[in-house]
């Protein structure tokens, strides 16, 4: 066991590696402590602050085996054990880990930092039982450790005790008012209580803390949503984007969202972005495919035609693009075109049941109503979606002029989806 004092030289050396560990310059750090240990190789701190930096810049293995020649030269040193623990941790041996934890604690049984580490180590395995029972050593020992404070919260919460984990972070945000995560996990737990107000505050406050949290953009987008609060949850959404642009699902979750809330302007804007940003995507058919929707909708029907084709291109086959193309021909009074894509979709599949709306509208708009009917009868059959039955049987009586039965179908299918209304209303008076 080496206790010798240390030569001028490694001192010098050891104290001005030191310096550059304490600025964060670990690879210069590294060269001093080495330069230490040629200089007196049988003192163990040359191997110990050496260990130090190469933990500091991930090299665990070649920490661990100076850190073993540290404990060969003196074996009484809690933190040669400690940082050696920290090692095993890192490189997930957590036995090993464990074992020289003990060795800390044996010789400092109030090393509070030391139950910490335990218990995060367990909490990472969910053993989460055996995680609480260190954090709370340490917290008895140390009750102001607010970062304690906050795993037990963390822990309650992964164990879905989440009116346990909002007592524990409440507390750990009481120490450090300051810490922008604290605020996260607390706001996390009450959206778990559905508790929206609470977690809506405490989401505002780790943004206030740092903007740059971008989890808390997409749970207050959320509760925006509980809300009915559409504008709400586009301009966080919006806001996550602006500090983090390269986010492909925040432009996803954006793009449906305005698409849904027919906010059709702002959907195109980003969707454009999205294409431009990520060219190989595979939403990318998804995302022509709404583009076609939208322009169908808006009663664009060329560019709707040019999206749902790009679309398909990049997935040939896809029914449900083929069909929407099929109906955009309808609006434009192609029918022969119209016909020509809903035979495709026959040909693919010919049990999809929405292709039978589109061969009755197709024969319902050139008066040939025996083979609407046939097709509507035959969607019926296929377990057809109930407002679309209704909605093209209201078409059918009212091409025919048997208004009463046309009202009560086109009734049935507002009662079912009341936002249909839009395209009676346009049928009624293009017809």
């Amino acid at each position: 066991m080496s206790k010798k004092p240390l030569k001028k030289v490694a001192r010098y050396f050891i104290d001005r590696g030191r310096v550059y560990y304490n600025s964060e310059n670990f690879d210069l750090a590294l060269e001093c402590f080495k330069k230490a240990m040629e200089v007196q190789p049988e003192t163990e701190w040359g191997y110990f602050y050496a260990g130090r930096a190469l933990y500091k810049l991930k090299r665990y293995d070649e920490a661990i085996e100076l850190f073993l020649k540290a404990i060969e030269q003196d074996s009484s040193r809690p933190d040669f054990y400690k940082w050696l623990a920290h090692c095993y941790k890192r490189k997930e041996d957590y036995e090993k880990a464990l074992f020289n934890y003990k060795k800390v604690l044996q010789t400092d049984p109030g090393d509070y930092l030391v139950y910490f580490e335990v218990g995060d180590m367990f909490q990472l395995q969910e053993k989460y039982d055996q995680a609480l029972v260190n954090f709370k050593k340490a917290i008895t020992i140390e009750p102001g450790f607010a970062l304690c404070h906050s795993e037990i919260g963390n822990t309650y919460f992964y164990m879905g005790k989440f009116e346990e984990a909002v007592k524990n972070l409440e507390k750990a945000c009481g120490l450090d008012k300051q810490n922008p995560g604290f605020y996260y996990k607390l706001a996390r737990s009450y959206f778990q209580l559905k508790n929206f107000n609470m977690a809506e505050g405490n989401f505002k406050k780790s943004l206030a803390l740092d903007r740059e949290n971008i989890a808390s953009y997409g749970y207050l987008a959320n509760i925006a949503l509980q809300k009915r609060d559409v504008d709400g949850a586009i301009n966080y959404y919006r806001d996550a984007l602006k500090i983090y642009p390269d986010m492909p699902s925040t432009y996803l979750q954006l793009i449906n969202l305005c698409s849904r809330a027919k906010k059709y302007e702002t959907a195109v804007f980003y969707t454009f972005k999205f294409l431009e940003r990520y060219p190989g995507d595979p939403h990318n058919t998804a995302l022509y495919k709404n583009l076609g929707l939208i322009c169908l909708e808006t009663q664009k029907y060329d560019p709707a035609i040019e999206y749902l084709d790009r679309a398909l291109e990049l997935t040939p086959g896809d029914t449900g693009i083929i069909l929407s193309t099929g109906f955009a021909y309808l609006e434009k009074d192609e029918n022969e075109k119209a016909f020509e894509r809903f035979k495709k979709v026959l040909e693919i599949n010919p049990d999809d049941p929405n292709v039978n709306f589109g061969l009755s509208c197709y024969y319902t708009k050139i008066d040939d109503f025996s083979s609407s009917i046939r097709h509507l009868r035959n969607a019926r059959r296929l377990s057809c979606d109930k407002t679309g039955l209704y909605f093209y049987m209201g078409y059918y009586f009212f091409k025919r002029r048997k208004n009463g039965l046309s009202k009560k179908y086109f009734d049935k299918a507002i009662e079912l989806n009341p936002s249909i209304n839009r395209s009676i209303e346009k049928l009624v008076k293009l017809s």
